[in-house]
């Protein structure tokens, strides 16, 4: 995707002034290394709470090295987290790494062909939400940069950024233990000792709110006190979060068929499992007047590869709804 300098440009000026503290120090960090292009430090993990300003800083190290006409590549283990970053893809599509992702896995990337073109002339490849990412998928960029830049030292010497919260999703092994799950996390591999470690504390989005970030701290870090006759991993949740009323009508008001679409579109109810999705879906249908329709989805996907059909059968995008 060509991108117009003079945007960028601007772009990143006015990016750059609004970093915070932290967000400076790890801005000067990757830059630092991109210029000096030594085989030190050159891959970071960035360790950002929820709210703390990762996306944010990424783009603003995304428009100033494209600024300057150089290409940087925004990769996320997500489908969701590319669409925040202009130029975004997904891991798996970024560097064509199989499903499932096992210890013997490779790339399938062609040796020749436009995506590895952009991989070896970036000067910046970003990965977020990496701590989804297995063990073997680390492995497998690793072993695929190493061969496409004919050098044999990590990341084939890119400027690599990772980043995500340990805190929040790890790689998802079926039916594994816990140990399973940490023994597949990208900390079990031996790469891992190669990344300098940045870190992103300070939650933007609760400025002022002090009582309440060190509380959400404190919950991130397992470090609760327990509570007398509850599980040890029980959470006793805040007064004033606490939604007394009927939740539907909390969010959406009694009059929900008086409401309009911008209306509607402002408001969202999260819950952790598709299952409880579901039942808070069936019960605000029931609240609107009308004559109910039900609409069957079709699972497809459309390949940049035709040799990536294989890696996505009909039964595996059916796991990914249900």
């Amino acid at each position: 995707m060509p991108y117009n300098q003079d945007d960028e440009r601007e772009e990143a000026e006015q990016r750059i002034s609004s970093l915070n503290r932290e967000q400076l120090a790890a801005f000067e960090t990757i830059t630092r290394a991109i210029r000096n292009n030594n085989e030190n430090d050159r891959y970071f993990f960035l360790d950002g709470l929820g709210s703390s300003g990762k996306t944010f800083l990424y783009s603003t190290l995304l428009s100033f090295i494209r600024d300057k006409g150089d290409i940087a590549l925004s990769l996320a283990t997500t489908g969701i987290e590319p669409t925040l970053l202009k130029g975004g893809r997904t891991v798996h599509s970024g560097f064509k790494l199989p499903v499932p992702l096992l210890d013997t896995s490779v790339s399938s990337m062609r040796p020749i062909s436009p995506e590895v073109d952009k991989l070896r002339q970036a000067v910046l490849i970003i990965s977020d939400e990496i701590t989804m990412l297995t063990k073997d998928g680390l492995r497998c960029i690793d072993s695929l940069l190493r061969d496409l830049m004919n050098n044999d030292k990590p990341f084939g010497v890119k400027v690599i950024i990772i980043g995500g919260d340990f805190r929040q999703t790890l790689p998802v092994v079926p039916r594994g233990t816990r140990a399973d799950v940490i023994e597949s996390c990208i900390k079990s591999s031996p790469l891992w000792s190669k990344f300098t470690h940045l870190s992103l504390i300070t939650n933007i989005r609760c400025a002022g709110q002090t009582e309440h970030n060190m509380w959400l701290l404190i919950i991130r870090s397992g470090n609760l006190p327990e509570i007398s006759g509850l599980p040890c991993d029980s959470i006793e949740i805040l007064q004033q979060t606490v939604v007394e009323e009927n939740l539907i009508e909390a969010i959406y008001s009694e009059n929900l068929n008086d409401m309009e679409v911008e209306q509607l579109a402002k408001r969202v109810i999260l819950a952790p499992t598709n299952k409880k999705i579901l039942e808070m879906n069936r019960l605000i249908i029931e609240k609107l007047q009308g004559e109910p329709h039900t609409f069957y989805s079709s699972d497809s996907i459309i390949p940049e590869d035709q040799n990536d059909l294989q890696n996505y059968p009909p039964e595996f995008l059916h796991d990914l709804t249900s």
